[in-house]
């Protein structure tokens, strides 16, 4: 497969050019950059945690107006931050699955079940 034609760092007023979306001075200024460098999310813990939590709840969880998102979770969203409780990293009450439109860049402990989003299909333990 050809390589990926490069392109403008997306971090306003930057002008080096990258084949990915941000230069390595800017990489790390991208709230979800840390995604792809945190060594975590490519942990076989997480990778599992978060096979089985999509599988539980294949539809997003979130509650707009009212009513549940029907769009296809995507995102396992941690409402506490690792690097903020890495204690509740794998805690399921500390996870929700989102779809792309609805995950937010930033924790959300003050989304409340029920009304912020549906409750956890946690039937079934993490194998």
């Amino acid at each position: 497969m050809a390589d990926r034609a490069q392109m403008r760092c997306r971090a306003p007023g930057c002008g080096t050019l990258v084949r990915g979306k941000y230069c390595e001075r800017h990489l790390h200024d991208n709230p979800r950059s840390n995604q792809k460098t945190d060594p975590f999310y490519q942990s076989p813990e997480w990778i599992r945690t978060r096979k089985w939590r999509r599988s539980r709840n294949p539809i997003c969880q979130r509650i707009v107006n009212g009513v549940q998102c029907m769009n296809p979770s995507y995102h396992c969203h941690h409402k506490l931050g690792i690097h903020t409780a890495p204690e509740l990293r794998l805690d399921p009450n500390n996870l929700v699955m989102l779809c792309r439109h609805c995950h937010p860049d930033y924790e959300t402990p003050e989304w409340r079940e029920g009304i912020d989003y549906v409750p956890s299909d946690t039937t079934l333990s993490v194998l």
